[in-house]
């Protein structure tokens, strides 16, 4: 059985899928075959600009003959004036006819420039930049949109200022820039409404709804998709109120609020006129699929991919949404164990993908059939192809290195390397795993339409991050003994993983020698992401060998703009690493780190292998590794419970009497259990001080709470038999911090919203530790105020919302220092314009339990900050207070802040009131010593 052989495309209504068993399948298609070989333009316009359709030839019967011939005479005949060439040009835009728009207002552009004519001018680069954005040319596009901005400020012209904002925010999220894209949204909103657009106000709000969805922000984007609801509907739009609504739907939908999506997207469907447009129709099936299998309903779901498919065919451009709506269809058969079925919807997909020329949906929906032609064989069957499978891989691999896209490539290298594996050829595993994992680092921008590609790499598990892909390679690395390779790809994933956090943020750098060169590097690899993203799109469409000299252009400058950036990036790197993932996520360098360990510590470091755990230990003069026989699903989730529990009352704080027993077992006994796979393998090894490397899985896992239990059933807190310090990467031991050998001015900020009171006496009390600590409360809690705060220590004790506004960070709560009732959010980020200062304390204190995390210290410790101390959620007032005396106290006695830190829990953890993990385990120190 050949594994790569596809049939020929059948009607969906051909024949009856049947199962093995041959009842009828779970619906019955009634699909009818229409296809139309128009030109693909099947994306989803986010553009702001308005789209006229053409009049039908019965309509145009209608007209007399001299108007015809009068019309005819106009299109024909030489354009001189750059009106009429700008008038012409809209024409043809909204006809979809970009290919002979763009020449239009190129050409009137350059006429301007002899006669004036700014409104005009202005209104061509708006079009030219929708254009751009259209032929997935996202930096002529962005450049555009920027000249039409500056001359619509110069104009006073609002409402141009809120379209292009908007369409500033498309070009964005074309590039999944989805924070960037918000911001823009947001100002196209802001702008909107103050001279009452309500159009384009409801518009700009549904798209940053849109935004949040993809950016992992669904219930922020909650607010926003209701209220684009409540002004579409103000304004009567049918349609614009169905894609409000089905934004709101997909936001209930990745919040798990299954009912409430459901009934959101069947609104939608009821408010949409399908005549007029049948591709938002289709979405929104697709949509109303997708949430019918989260309710567990896959005959409602195989209707709704029906539907999709029947009204994306019906529509002129559809044929994307048919590709996968088809994919959709045969995702449910195979889910449902009717292989066959579904390799018979993922052929046809496949055949109408690459009808269209859509080669990174064409060659994702190869890898499903090789997997349904692998699961139709017997155990014999798959030994004896092997070989041809490997081919397989091979092939499929080429087929995305030739469109572009590294991250199929990567996978189908993954793949290859796990067969080597399973034949117990390390060594060539370790080639392929390698290979993937030098795809993935070489990536700086690449182009993938969320809607249409993100759902095959779901499925494939290969969405978001690619850790397992470094774990891998680590891995194998680790059974070949070669140490010192599996470290350095954990490193490399971890670089990665700060790179990509930092990437789109708007970061101060405050070493003067470097200020400037960093800007114009990170300004260089913002361009080389859009180019990348340029290129990739060029290549994933099957005519791109009509575009092969663009191709090369793009191809030789991102080539000399990727030598600029590695040459500035070691350069920079060499003399001050904090920058080093800031500018260069392909490099990691961990030579001599551990000179870079404190003496009397011992650093650790976890591979989650699927039948293992590997730990990695090492000291200034050793470096060992230990196992645990522990998978990695049940080790993650081992964790999950422990987390679980440790937030629940009934174990907390022993509500329920006896029935609160069994979780406080479970509690109990899953404790040591995770110490015994964690620590008990390098016990042995244990010091003074025990340094541990977050692994992005693991989260802010407090380990610092796990309880060694020894064999008279004396049980100790980690936190007791050692010092317990975390740093994001390995890398971070290398950064120039600043830091002090004794503590003397402190200043303190806190309650800025005043609601909060009793953050004014914990704050307060630490003058009785540090006589002159400057003390911040209420309105003096403004931005002017922390950005000129200097010192050894700095506090900041308010609320610190994870994922609020566009930073990937949050926003810091402060006062707007006029009224306590208003108050301010700034960026988190923002705190990196402060003057290193050698201690930072971050205290979350509204009860929000997220919003501190490893990220949030990496980025102050990249200012050159020592010792970072946060909270990782919120337990109660009496904890953040007893934690503060002692840390303070033990401060003044003169203690380093790690140390000090230390003390501050272990007297807490003999203090009946906050004795419990929950309590005292939400405090982290992330630094060393």
């Amino acid at each position: 059985m050949e594994l790569f052989r596809t049939t020929q495309m059948k009607s969906l209504g051909s024949s009856k899928a049947r199962n093995d068993e041959g009842t009828e399948p779970l619906v019955e298609e009634t699909l009818q075959v229409h296809y139309i070989s128009e030109t693909d333009h099947d994306r989803i316009c986010h553009g702001c600009l308005p789209k006229v359709l053409p009049l039908k030839p019965k309509f145009l019967l209608l007209f007399p003959l001299s108007f015809v011939l009068w019309a005819c005479d106009i299109s024909e005949r030489p354009l001189t004036d750059p009106a009429e060439m700008v008038e012409r040009a809209v024409v043809l835009y909204n006809e979809q006819s970009f290919a002979q728009a763009e020449p239009l207002f190129e050409k009137a552009l350059h006429l301007f420039e002899q006669q004036p004519n700014p409104p005009l001018r202005l209104k061509a680069l708006t079009y030219l930049s929708s254009i751009g954005l259209e032929q997935k040319e996202f930096r002529i596009s962005m450049e555009r949109a920027e000249t039409a901005a500056v001359l619509s400020k110069t104009l006073g012209d609002f409402r141009g200022q809120a379209e292009l904002a908007i369409l500033r925010g498309d070009i964005l999220f074309a590039l999944r820039e989805y924070n960037r894209a918000a911001e823009s949204y947001q100002e196209g909103m802001t702008l909107a409404a103050s001279f009452a657009d309500e159009r384009s106000s409801a518009e700009a709000e549904r798209k940053l709804a849109a935004s949040m969805n993809a950016n992992g922000q669904s219930n922020e984007a909650l607010d926003h998709a209701r209220n684009a609801v409540t002004m579409f509907q103000k304004i009567q739009e049918k349609n614009k109120i169905g894609e409000a609504l089905s934004t709101l739907g997909e936001a209930y939908r990745l919040e798990k609020r299954y009912p409430e999506a459901l009934n959101s997207l069947k609104q939608a469907s009821g408010s949409i006129d399908r005549s007029t447009d049948p591709l938002l129709m289709s979405r929104v099936y697709l949509d109303l699929g997708v949430t019918q299998l989260a309710l567990g309903n896959p005959n409602g779901a195989l209707t709704n991919f029906r539907d999709a498919a029947n009204t994306a065919r019906r529509a002129k451009a559809g044929k994307a949404l048919e590709v996968l709506s088809l994919y959709r269809i045969g995702s449910v058969y195979y889910q449902s164990a009717r292989i066959g079925d579904a390799k018979k919807y993922y052929t046809d997909a496949m055949e109408v993908a690459r009808a269209v020329g859509d080669l990174i949906a064409e060659n994702y929906l190869y890898v499903m059939i090789v997997d349904c032609n692998l699961r139709l064989m017997t155990p014999d069957q798959r030994l004896r192809t092997a070989e041809k499978l490997e081919q397989s891989y091979q092939q499929i691999a080429r087929r995305f290195a030739d469109c572009g896209h590294r991250t199929g490539e990567a996978y189908m290298d993954v793949e290859l390397g796990k067969l080597w594996e399973q034949r117990g050829d390390l060594q060539r595993a370790s080639e392929y795993f390698r290979k993937a994992v030098d795809l993935d680092l070489s990536i700086i921008g690449e182009y993938c339409d969320a809607q249409l590609h993100r759902p095959y790499q779901q499925a494939l598990g290969i969405d978001g991050g690619h850790a397992e892909w470094y774990y891998l390679l680590a891995g194998t690395e680790v059974k070949l003994q070669h140490s010192s390779k599996a470290l350095l790809a954990l490193e490399s994933s971890r670089i990665k993983h700060v790179f990509q956090n930092m990437e789109n943020i708007d970061l101060a750098f405050r070493h003067p020698r470097w200020k400037k060169p960093m800007v114009e590097a990170r300004g260089r690899i913002n361009r080389g992401e859009i180019l990348e993203v340029e290129l990739s799109a060029a290549l994933a469409r099957a005519s791109h060998a009509e575009e092969e000299d663009r191709i090369r252009r793009l191809r030789s400058e991102l080539n000399g703009l990727k030598v600029e950036i590695e040459k500035v990036s070691k350069t920079i790197v060499s003399d001050y690493p904090n920058y080093g993932a800031l500018v260069s996520e392909t490099s990691a360098d961990i030579t001599g780190i551990q000179n870079f360990i404190p003496r009397g510590s011992l650093l650790l470091e976890y591979l989650p292998l699927p039948d293992r755990l590997i730990i990695f230990a090492i000291g200034r003069s050793r470096f060992e590794i230990r196992t645990a026989q522990i998978g990695r699903d049940s080790l993650l989730a081992s964790m999950a419970a422990y987390r679980s529990l440790l937030q629940e009352p009934t174990v907390y704080a022993g509500e329920s009497g006896s029935l609160a027993l069994p979780a406080m077992e479970k509690f109990a006994a899953l404790s040591p259990q995770l110490y015994d796979w964690f620590f008990r393998p390098v016990d042995d090894l244990l010091d003074r001080n025990l340094v541990i490397v977050m692994n992005e899985e693991f989260g802010m896992f407090p380990f610092h709470t796990l309880e060694r239990q020894d064999r008279n059933g004396n049980v100790k807190y980690l936190i007791e038999l050692a010092g317990v310090d975390y740093v994001s990467t390995l890398s971070s031991l290398k950064y120039k911090t600043v830091s002090t050998s004794h503590i003397r001015d402190v200043v303190a900020f806190g309650n800025p919203t005043g609601k909060n009171w009793s953050i004014d006496y914990e704050l307060r009390d630490i003058r009785s530790f540090f006589k002159g600590a400057t003390v911040y409360i209420g309105l003096e809690t403004s931005w002017d105020n922390v950005r000129s705060a200097v010192g050894d220590v700095l506090q900041l004790s308010t609320e610190f919302s994870d994922g609020a506004g566009s930073s990937p960070l949050g926003e810091i709560k402060l006062s707007n220092g006029l009224t306590v009732e208003e108050s301010s959010s700034v960026p988190f980020e923002k705190l990196a314009e402060l003057e290193s200062i050698p201690v930072i304390v971050l205290s979350n204190q509204y009860g929000q339990g997220v919003g501190l995390s490893g990220d949030h210290a990496t980025l102050l410790r990249v200012n050159g900050t020592s010792d970072v101390f946060l909270n990782a959620w919120f337990a109660d007032r009496k904890a953040s207070k007893f934690f503060s005396e002692y840390f303070f106290t033990s401060l003044a006695n003169g203690l380093a802040p790690g140390d000090a830190y230390r003390q501050a829990l272990l007297n807490m953890i003999r203090m009946r009131e906050v004795a419990h993990p929950r309590s005292w385990g939400q405090f982290f120190h992330f630094g060393v010593g």
